[in-house]
């Protein structure tokens, strides 16, 4: 088979969210925001793995489904760069699908 695994890829930091960007305003909103950050952003669709910062490369996605996010400090050419993750986070909550704290079981 030739299904890669992507988490092989990632740094031990990365961090992971689930998305949903289900149309072409909510596409253009968001790769606009990532492309305000240094930070290495990355949507994830099972085998695929395209540069959140591309429109082209997002919308080659089937965007109608949750959609994986991973989120990894800047890449080396970038080492004078801040890491910006929790702030492009907070820029994209609303389009966040798995932030909500998970409530116990009664």
């Amino acid at each position: 088979d030739n299904m890669v695994d992507m988490t092989k890829h990632r740094s031990p930091d990365a961090i992971e969210k689930t998305i949903s960007i289900p149309s072409i305003e909510a596409v253009k909103e968001f790769v606009n925001i990532a492309a305000e950050y240094t930070c290495d952003a990355t949507i994830e669709n099972g085998r695929y793995a395209i540069d959140a910062k591309s429109i082209l490369g997002v919308f080659s996605l089937d965007v109608t489904k949750p959609l994986t996010l991973v989120l990894e400090t800047p890449s080396r050419i970038y080492n004078n760069k801040v890491d910006d993750r929790n702030d492009f986070i907070e820029a994209i909550r609303k389009f966040i699908v798995d932030d909500e704290p998970v409530k116990a079981e009664k």
